[in-house]
């Protein structure tokens, strides 16, 4: 292979990693927006601003879905984006599984809005559990696709980083399909866990990052 060949080849991975990322971004983006509209805009009809605040307080459902799945899309986007950095290049099925991904990512306002009107109840909890899952898996599977025999990756990066994403991966699949389980049981447990297992990631994953930066 020719030096310009292998630049024209350097280049077209450069530039299908970039429109690659750019998809993620704006997906994730739309995705986010759409979650502010599932909110909806009541119309106060009460006498006083006490009771005009009571009502508002009474949408509380809503705030917190949105608030909860907000953070969420966020802390998806982050791992999207620190998983990718050790990403050379894309190619057809890296692609196709980040698209299956983000297929799943656009029901979350959906799921999300099914949440907040139906509290409480098993279903919406567990298709709302089952969309984060099934988003977690597909980005796995990808994960998985692209670090194998360094596939997709960078030569130079450590193998144990490439273990430690995995490992998380595993352990939020893993997590979210026992409270999927514990669902069946109690929907509020289940829900509530879910919601302490996303805090608890975005801590851990925020203080990972700041040792590994001061190393």
């Amino acid at each position: 292979m020719t030096s310009t060949e292998q630049h024209i080849k350097r280049d077209a991975a450069s530039t299908n990693r970039l429109v690659f990322e750019g998809l993620t971004d704006g997906v994730f983006a739309i995705v986010m927006t759409l979650l502010v509209l599932g909110l909806g805009v009541p119309v106060l009809k009460a006498s006083s601003m006490h009771q005009e605040f009571t009502q508002l307080l009474e949408m509380w459902p809503k705030f917190t879905c949105y608030f909860v799945t907000f953070l969420m899309l966020g802390f998806l986007w982050f791992l999207y984006h620190f998983m990718f950095s050790f990403v050379k290049r894309a190619d057809s099925v890296l692609v196709w599984a980040n698209t299956i991904c983000l297929m799943f990512t656009a029901l979350l306002p959906f799921s999300t809005s099914l949440l907040a009107e139906n509290m409480g109840r098993q279903l919406p909890i567990l298709i709302y559990e089952g969309n984060y899952f099934m988003v977690s898996l597909i980005a796995y599977l990808g994960w998985l696709y692209a670090s194998g025999k360094y596939r997709l990756l960078y030569t130079n990066i450590d193998l144990r980083e490439v273990k430690r994403r995995t490992i998380i991966f595993l352990i939020s699949m893993a997590f979210t399909a026992i409270l999927m389980g514990i669902s069946y049981l109690n929907p509020i447990v289940s829900i509530s866990m879910f919601v302490v297992q996303l805090i608890s990631m975005m801590i851990l994953s925020t203080l990972r990052l700041r040792i590994r930066a001061a190393e």
